[in-house]
């Protein structure tokens, strides 16, 4: 069952908007937007989408999931489901809890059945990568309460020998688990601290060293990251701002967010890239909402 954690080169996926459609307001996010302003503009989705995919296959092997009508939500692979690193090509497909999502897991166990990966489907709610944050060895980070049930945590970490701090969530707009927790190196987290039970927090700090953000770091994406290699990837929809759209935030917000999120990389030797993932946030979504990891690339990071 074991297999190797480290040094091995990223390998992500992702799928194509081509039928990305935000009809289904499945997130409070999207609630908060009216229908007629939260409509997606296919063309520049698909213009913002390629920007990334062109940035990260200079870095690392990505696959395409090809996209099927009538899944809006399924450009957001980390949803679809969860590779485990600490066992050898084995696939935990999500079980949707979220309206208008069912379809996506299907997909993605297809595709990767195809790779060779060994699929498994929990009996319980799971919403996938995102829900489930990868640390080392066979340590894991698993958000439950709002989309994901607390019986898929412990389905995952006894069937598949897993040690999964497990962190309940109540805030419907940090609905995922990757709303609040980023695992940046192996033994550093950046954490919505405020946000996360206390108990939670201490099984935390026996595993890794944490950076703390606030609520407006964490509404804002700071964990909604991507990280290769030496650089860390985010997205920004600055370059839009000021704009009154519902879905966007404040220009002094994402100032300080890009602001907080230069700081990091440079105490920790790492370069920083923003996109502009603008139309995504009419989802209720982010830029590490995009990408399924299949292998993480983890290099060590300098210390300040």
């Amino acid at each position: 069952m074991k297999g190797p954690t480290e040094n091995v080169d990223a390998a992500l996926v992702m799928c194509p908007p081509t039928y990305m459609a935000a009809e289904v307001a499945n997130n409070q996010w999207m609630k908060d937007i009216p229908a007629d302003r939260r409509r997606i503009n296919i063309t520049k989705v698909k213009n913002q989408f390629f920007d990334l995919y062109s940035l990260l296959t200079d870095e690392c092997l990505v696959y395409l999931l090809p996209p099927k009508p009538g899944l809006q939500d399924q450009v957001y692979t980390s949803n679809a489901g969860a590779v485990l690193p600490h066992c050898d090509k084995t696939f935990i497909a999500s079980n949707f809890r979220a309206e208008g999502r069912a379809g996506e897991e299907t997909e993605a166990i297809t595709f990767l059945e195809k790779l060779g990966y060994s699929c498994e489907s929990p009996p319980f709610f799971f919403e996938g990568e995102a829900e489930l944050k990868w640390l080392r060895d066979n340590i894991y980070f698993g958000g439950y309460g709002v989309r994901t049930s607390l019986k898929a945590l412990e389905w995952v970490a006894k069937k598949f020998d897993a040690q999964i701090i497990s962190i309940e969530e109540k805030d419907p707009y940090l609905y995922h688990l990757d709303c609040s927790i980023f695992p940046l190196s192996s033994d550093l987290v950046l954490a919505y601290t405020a946000g996360i039970p206390r108990a939670a927090l201490k099984e935390i700090e026996k595993v890794a060293t944490i950076i703390p953000i606030s609520k407006s770091q964490a509404y804002g994406g700071v964990t909604n990251s991507l990280r290769l290699g030496y650089t860390l990837y985010n997205d920004s929809c600055i370059t839009e701002l000021p704009n009154p759209h519902p879905a966007f935030p404040t220009l002094k917000e994402e100032q300080e967010k890009n602001k907080f999120l230069e700081t990091l990389c440079r105490n920790y030797g790492l370069e920083l890239t923003f996109v502009n993932m603008s139309e995504t946030l009419k989802s209720g979504a982010l830029l590490s909402c995009c990408v399924l990891h299949l292998a993480y690339d983890r290099v060590e990071l300098c210390k300040p």
